[in-house]
């Protein structure tokens, strides 16, 4: 009985963070761009909890890399 109640339990969890995923993916839920992890890097903008991912990211590709240069005011 109570594994079945935790088999439950555990699967709306799920389907919650998938839900939760989506809607972040698609933009349906707005994040300030500090908490952003799709926003593109903005150099001028203090650090936040996912800066080094978004640093990450820009590095590895060149069209953010433009772009936050090109926003940054430093080239």
């Amino acid at each position: 009985m109570i594994a079945r109640i935790v088999a439950w339990l555990l699967l709306a969890v799920l389907i919650g963070a998938i839900a939760f995923g989506y809607a972040l993916c698609s933009r349906r839920i707005a994040l300030p761009e500090r908490y952003d992890p799709f926003a593109p890097l903005d150099a001028r903008a203090p650090r936040g909890p996912l800066t080094r991912f978004k640093l990450w990211r820009t590095m590895h590709d060149p069209q953010l890399r433009d772009a936050a240069l090109a926003g940054s005011g430093l080239v």
